[in-house]
């Protein structure tokens, strides 16, 4: 498990205090002033089917079918 947090004290404090009756009592809620607003430039991904490609959605979730010519012998 991977626990990512702006303000690792709370974090911590949080974890430690998870489901206790003292965990409603003096909890700030507000994210930490001291934490960048933006770490990364946000980045436009674009997918394109190439020609013969299709997606496809099922009870299986989405995945790319490529289609082959076959060639007999």
């Amino acid at each position: 498990m991977i626990i990512l947090g702006d303000n690792i004290t709370r974090c911590w404090k949080q974890i430690v205090h998870f489901n206790s009756e003292s965990s409603s009592e003096n909890q700030d809620e507000t994210p930490s002033q001291d934490f960048p607003e933006k770490l990364f430039e946000p980045i436009e991904h674009k997918f394109e089917l190439n020609e013969g490609e299709s997606l496809v959605h099922d009870e299986r979730g989405v995945r790319l079918v490529v289609e082959h010519d076959e060639e007999s012998d």
